[in-house]
Order: C-alpha cells, then structure tokens, then sequence
C-alpha cells in the first residue's frame, strides 16, 4: 500500500529510488545490515533507471551496499562493489576529489581484510597522503589510513615500515575516524 500511494502522489520514480536508497542507508548506520542489504537492492536497478547506470546516485547505493558487506565481513562481495565506486566517482569528480580519495582508501582497507596488501598499499598512501593534503596531519583519515596500511605493510613482511607508522598513530584521532 505504501508504494502505491507514492505512485498515487506523483512521486517520480527518481524520487522514489533515492527515498529507497536513503533509507537502506539508514539501515546501514543504524545497523540493521539483514534489512539494508534488500531495500539496497531494490533501489540499484530502479536507480540506474532513473539517472543511468553509470551515475553517481548508482555509485553511491553500491556503495552503501559495499558497506553493508563489509559491515558483514564479506570483503569478496563488498570489493568490486566499491572498486566501482572509486572508478565512477573519480571519473566524474577526479583524482583529487574527497569521495574520490575516500573511495579508494574504502577499497584498500578492504583488500587488506582479503590478504592483498600489495594491491592495497598504493590506494591506501594515496588517500593518506591526499588527507594529510587537505586537512592535515591530524585528521582521523590520516591515522586511519596510516593504521591499514600498516597492516598492508605487515603483510608485504615490512615489519619496520609498520613499526613506524604505528608509532605515529594517535589513538583518539583513529577512533574519531573509525567506523563503528
């Protein structure tokens, strides 16, 4: 009933499809993950109907989708969700762009938690390296990001490099970026 009378009131399909993605969102943070991920669903193809399949309402519900598996700790799912998220998000806003950095940080700590630390390394010194840019040595992204890639580097068996970095981190400014 409750759609139907969105229909009713002359909600565009756009509308209802980003409606649909806000509230899988909510879920999310909420930590409802067992009722986001099908509302997620839902709203992916009615999104890619409204605006393209290529747009960055549809990059922004994989994304949210991404999470909800890793959320769930199904990094093999979660992965080319958000490998998809960064290439569309950097296409549309470049290489510089916050979403785009985060993006790509988002997809290293992933491959961290699937043991590719070589494939993660790079994604993550580049959004470190691009928030310490924008927002300075004390931003939680920083220590964030400073914080996997010390993992990426234990898994390249670079003990020192990680040794260095973990004495660097600031475990205030970690949790303040940490989700969860």
């Amino acid at each position: 009933q409750g759609v139907e009378r969105f229909a009713d009131a002359g909600v565009s399909d756009a509308r209802r499809a980003t409606a649909t993605l806000h509230y899988g969102a909510a879920l999310l943070h909420a930590g409802r993950l067992e009722e986001a991920e099908p509302v997620l669903k839902e709203a992916l193809p009615a999104l890619a109907e409204a605006f393209g399949p290529r747009s960055t309402q549809v990059a922004e519900a994989r994304g949210v989708l991404g999470n909800v598996y890793a959320a769930s700790g199904r990094w093999a799912e979660a992965q080319p969700l958000i490998a998809s998220v960064r290439e569309t998000t950097c296409a549309a806003q470049g290489p510089e762009h916050l979403t785009c950095l985060m993006s790509g940080g988002n997809e290293g700590v992933i491959l961290v938690q699937l043991g590719r630390a070589e494939e993660a390394a790079p994604k993550l010194a580049a959004a470190r390296d691009a928030f310490e840019g924008l927002m300075g040595p004390a931003s939680p992204g920083v220590h964030v990001m400073n914080y996997y890639l010390a993992h990426a580097l234990l898994g390249m068996g670079d003990g020192a490099g990680a040794a260095a970095l973990v004495d660097m981190l600031d475990a205030a400014l970690l949790t303040a970026g940490s989700p969860g």
